[in-house]
């Protein structure tokens, strides 16, 4: 009965490690474009532009 409570124990330690690994990957919705924005091509979108915008490459 010990060694199956052990191996319970530890793929549950194992499922816990794999969450904690894969969690700071997760993103959301607005980091993952999509042509015009959303499955439904709206071509609106809740983020905003900065008030000035510059050249960061030519």
């Amino acid at each position: 009965m010990t060694a199956s409570f052990d191996r319970r124990n530890i793929l549950g330690m194992k499922k816990l490690a794999s969450l904690c690994l894969l969690l700071p990957f997760a993103v959301f919705s607005e980091d993952w474009p999509t042509w015009r924005a959303d499955p439904g091509r709206s071509a609106a979108t809740a983020e905003t532009l900065a008030s000035e915008l510059h050249l960061q490459w030519v």
